[in-house]
């Protein structure tokens, strides 16, 4: 039985990570191909306002941007978290007031285990990072 719910853990964290992985890869070209298809259609007002929205939403990044709760607590990142075996060791004190840049080091193949290393997502437990 333990067997059993081990190799169903596992096959839910590979989906997780699949998800992700098809996320990164094909969302930006989907929706671009979205975009273009739709500037040729009869709903082409949807890109035109899409991109007057984003051009004016430019610099939210810069200001802080938006964090949407429900979505950074989705369960998917717990399991997509629990195929990576990351840990963070903390070696020093960072001040909050600056701002840092956190690279993976050249053996990581994709980025996304230094990120869920390094962010301070609900699903990571980081209490420690400023």
């Amino acid at each position: 039985m333990a067997q059993e719910t081990m190799q169903g853990k596992e096959f839910v964290q590979k989906l997780s990570m699949l998800q992700g992985v098809l996320t990164f890869l094909l969302m930006g070209v989907s929706c671009v191909v979205l975009m273009v298809y739709l500037m040729f259609s009869s709903l082409w007002l949807l890109p035109v306002l899409y991109t007057v929205w984003m051009l004016k939403d430019w610099n939210t990044p810069e200001r802080g941007g938006r964090r949407v709760e429900w979505l950074r607590n989705w369960t998917v990142w717990k399991h997509f978290r629990d195929y990576f075996p990351v840990k963070l060791v903390k070696t020093a004190d960072l001040s909050p007031s600056k701002n840092y840049i956190m690279g993976p080091s050249r053996e990581c193949v994709l980025s996304s285990p230094s990120w869920l290393g390094c962010s301070k997502c609900p699903c990571t437990g980081i209490t420690s990072w400023p």
